[in-house]
């Protein structure tokens, strides 16, 4: 690598100053290997020479990716996409590159769109287009969400070359105006206060204000013994997150309670009951070196009441 312009103190005006310089990278005489290859530039500060000081050095390191072409068709795809709420479009994007060293015509990306539950809902076709030896394309399509049931998805992006097919996969969002409980303590153990903590998922594209948790524990006798709230919260497009309270477990005897949870949100409410288990605090667990000094200590004290008694 020969350097064309080096960085002297009179180029640096300020600190937040930038300078831009050339480097010309030397490529082996023989053909480099099909695919990506790369190397390294390294900036280095120079340090003044001189005592009685501590001294740093700043390395900069920058990674240069020389892409040397397949022979025939070789393409190389990425998928891109957005969330959006249930009736506004949401696009896809495929980005097409051209790794070989022939033309690709024609290129056209199919995408298969699955559900939670791994069914193919339906699949759509990008446009066509040519990709030159070493250039890439965006491929586009649009879906209309109206008939989209709520809910996650993925989108699984094919491209057939002549060569191969290239693949990638993204997931995306039908959202609605709705905020769910995923998961709450199904056990907890007795032990003075322990944190009380509720995840919850956003499948709203907008941001929601004053959220929050009540929840209720009640017995056998379906008598409250506690109920816990956390503070209100902000959640942002399609979070996930969780809401943390506080319960005092002394309270609680052994055993299986009744326990509900409502997740409040704007004008709506979601709940979720089921079971909890309280449990006795576990004992401590004791090593092997713990037992054996227990052991040995127990033989001597057995040994000296025998000797007592003989005695």
């Amino acid at each position: 690598i020969e350097i064309i312009h080096q960085i002297g103190t009179d180029d640096m005006k300020k600190a937040d100053d930038s300078v831009m310089f050339s480097v010309t990278i030397s490529l082996p005489d023989k053909k480099l290997e099909s695919g990506p290859s790369s190397c390294g530039v390294m900036v280095s500060e120079t340090i003044p020479q001189g005592e009685g000081m501590i001294k740093t050095k700043i390395n900069l390191i920058a990674q240069v990716v020389i892409k040397s072409p397949y022979r025939g068709k070789y393409a190389q795809i990425g998928l891109v996409t957005n969330n959006a709420n249930k009736g506004e479009p949401i696009e896809f994007v495929v980005k097409a590159e051209n790794l070989g060293d022939s033309l690709i015509q024609e290129a056209m990306a199919s995408i298969e769109i699955k559900n939670q539950n791994g069914d193919t809902i339906s699949t759509v076709f990008t446009d066509a287009k040519d990709i030159s030896p070493g250039d890439g394309v965006l491929l586009k399509k649009a879906i209309d969400t109206t008939d989209y049931r709520a809910g996650r998805y993925t989108a699984k992006a094919k491209l057939g070359y002549g060569g191969g097919v290239a693949t990638d996969e993204k997931g995306f969002i039908v959202g609605t105006y709705e905020v769910s409980i995923l998961s709450y303590p199904k056990d907890i153990e007795i032990s003075d206060k322990q944190p009380f903590t509720i995840d919850i998922e956003s499948l709203w594209g907008k941001p929601l204000e004053n959220v929050y948790t009540a929840t209720t524990i009640t017995n056998s006798s379906n008598t409250e013994v506690a109920e816990i709230r956390t503070a209100f919260t902000s959640l942002a497009p399609w979070e996930i997150t969780s809401l943390s309270g506080e319960i005092d477990t002394t309270r609680f005897r052994p055993g299986e309670y009744s326990i509900k949870v409502n997740l409040y949100y704007g004008d709506k409410i979601a709940t979720q009951e089921g079971k909890i288990l309280f449990k006795k605090k576990a004992a401590p667990k004791i090593s092997i070196a713990e037992r054996t000094k227990m052991i040995v200590t127990n033989q001597k004290f057995i040994t000296g009441v025998i000797a007592a008694i003989i005695a």
